[in-house]
């Protein structure tokens, strides 16, 4: 199933290894080789009681290059995700303890990239292949052993403990425990020659112009974590000596020794580039549908599904490959999305508007025989006129207290404000999935609204609110407080209709490839009373649901 590197760590050995060496309350811990979880899974709140320490307060994140594994880990509460290839991995998140059972022939690699990941005070345990300190025959090697030397590293020698295991192997192992202490305040002492340099580069500078150019974007999104990282740590590096001057919360305590002091500094440290690190890729996991080719695609729906796979994002470096993965996620979603987005629009024009006076003639009930499929919800469909209360779209809909468009004793007045512009840019950008024709001198009905509003406001002549003609609707404005919209594409209605009818199970999802007398009695009868035989035939081949086409959401090749 998995590649041959996947040797998950036994459970009774983990159980082992959480007894001798995990004893420390550690706050952010990392997998960088992180298979289905299981070195980090009995550390986390569901199974706290195989852990001594406080894991309610922990973050875990794991790095996995298999694919099917990541499914899994993505799919793991309380376990972040941030990354593929642990030896390519290039972020500056601050981690207190690094667990890993690296692939056996790649160990000397990915060790000496955990202690150089590990800059700043916090420990690593790591399961090797034995021979890969015992036989030191590669350059890699014999670096390794020298820094485990230099570090002072513990080590420990285990046979058969994959003799038994889920992946099975008689290869012996050796267990490596490094405690690494190296405070922020150990980087005072630098030369006043790379003061100098540093001093240079924090000069002010323009960032690299994004525009709609995705590696400037990453450009400038590098440039910050930079310059962050630097002012951060520099800030902590003189602060045991002038903390107390420059920030009034902070108080020396005077029992305490030198060591815990700078402990405590690490720590604050950490906590601060972690959390300067979330809110810059928030930030710029937000610009990366900021694309006038995804915007103007983007439905409600749509904008409530990034913004929810953007939380998940802000753990995952701004990297090329990272959003190229997140992009070609929201392409896989599209059509679900797409439909959502016409099925509740579907039910705001038939239900939600349906009992307002005259609004009732927003649905035609199909007068369809008895027949199980529709014996709990007899089939509707949307009329060719839509009417709505203002009241209602400005404020009843998604958007509550963003719109404008009133009336009163003087005539018309107000600009489109952002909740009815938005609104009628999605019911636009639901019509354009089903609208198979040219594009070319495109109208939104947003557009076409502010311009007969400005209209109106320079002739005082109510008239201008009626009749506006955008690409897919006619509209009228009317002072008792309804806008009328009119399908002026019948083909966008009818395949729109279809679209809900389908997935609401009211007609098959093969009415209108075949033949009327092909069709089963159920679906005979739906083509009766929603457009009759004659014109069902007429139609057959003709496209019945949504039109496939570009996702508004821009590739990365």
């Amino acid at each position: 199933m998995f590649n041959k590197n996947f040797f998950p760590t036994p459970r009774n050995f983990v159980e082992y290894l959480r007894e001798k060496y995990l004893y420390k309350d550690y706050k952010r811990i990392l997998d960088p080789s992180a298979g289905k979880g299981d070195l980090l899974k009995p550390l986390m709140p569901t199974n706290r009681h195989y852990y001594r320490g406080n894991s309610a307060k922990m973050e875990f994140f794991a790095i996995e290059i298999e694919p099917e594994l990541q499914k899994i880990l993505k799919l793991t509460e309380h376990m972040s995700f941030i990354g593929a290839d642990f030896l390519a991995f290039n972020d500056q998140i601050q981690f207190d303890l690094i667990l890993m059972n690296p692939p056996f022939d790649k160990g000397d690699r990915h060790l000496l990239k955990a202690i150089d990941v590990m800059h700043y005070t916090g420990d690593i345990l790591c399961i090797l292949n034995a021979e890969t300190l015992r036989n030191p025959c590669t350059p890699t090697r014999r670096t390794l052993v020298s820094k485990l030397n230099e570090l002072n590293a513990d080590v420990q020698y285990h046979k058969n403990i994959f003799k038994d295991a889920e992946r099975k192997t008689n290869v012996e192992i050796a267990v490596v425990w490094i405690e690494i202490k190296h405070d922020v305040t150990d980087d005072a002492f630098f030369s006043a020659t790379q003061a100098a340099e540093w001093d240079g580069e924090l000069e002010q500078s323009n960032d690299i112009s994004v525009g709609a150019n995705i590696h400037g974007l990453i450009a400038a999104y590098n440039h910050r974590v930079e310059l962050g990282i630097k002012s951060i740590t520099e800030k902590y590096k003189y602060h045991h000596l002038i903390g107390e001057y420059i920030d009034p919360n902070w108080k020396h305590d005077e029992e305490s020794s030198d060591s815990s002091k700078n402990s405590s500094l690490t720590e604050r440290m950490k906590t601060d580039i972690n959390k300067f690190l979330w809110r810059l890729r928030n930030d710029y996991w937000g610009r990366v549908l900021e694309f006038p080719e995804a915007k103007s695609k983007m439905t409600y729906h749509r904008r409530k599904r990034f913004d929810m796979m953007r939380t998940n994002c802000t753990r995952l470096d701004f990297t090329y490959d990272n959003i190229r993965n997140f992009l070609n996620s929201l392409h896989e979603n599209y059509s679900e999305d797409l439909l959502l987005s016409a099925t509740d629009m579907f039910d705001y024009f038939t239900k939600e508007f349906s009992y307002c006076g005259d609004s009732s003639d927003n649905v035609i009930g199909l007068d369809v025989g008895e027949h199980e499929r529709w014996k709990t919800n007899k089939p509707f469909v949307m009329n060719k006129k839509i009417i709505l209360p203002l009241s209602s779209v400005t404020s009843k809909l998604y958007y509550s207290g963003c719109g404008e468009l009133t009336c009163d004793y003087r005539g018309w007045r107000g600009n489109l404000e952002w909740g009815v512009r938005t609104f009628l840019d999605d019911i636009d950008k639901i019509c354009e999935t089903f609208y198979d024709k040219s594009h070319v001198g495109f109208i939104s009905s947003a557009d076409a609204m502010q311009n007969a509003l400005e209209a109106v406001a320079e002739s005082r002549n109510p008239n201008d609110m009626r009749n506006i003609e955008s690409t897919f609707f006619k509209m009228s404005a009317y002072k008792k407080g309804t806008i009328h919209l009119t399908f002026r594409d019948l083909d966008v209605l009818r395949r729109w209709n279809l679209a809900v009818c389908k997935e609401r199970n009211w007609v098959g999802y093969e009415y209108g490839e075949h033949s009327y007398d092909d069709l089963d009695d159920a679906d005979k009868d739906f083509a009766d009373a929603f457009e009759g035989k004659k014109k069902y035939q007429q139609n057959v081949g003709k496209v019945s649901g949504l039109i496939a086409g570009a996702s508004g959401v821009p590739r990365l090749i």
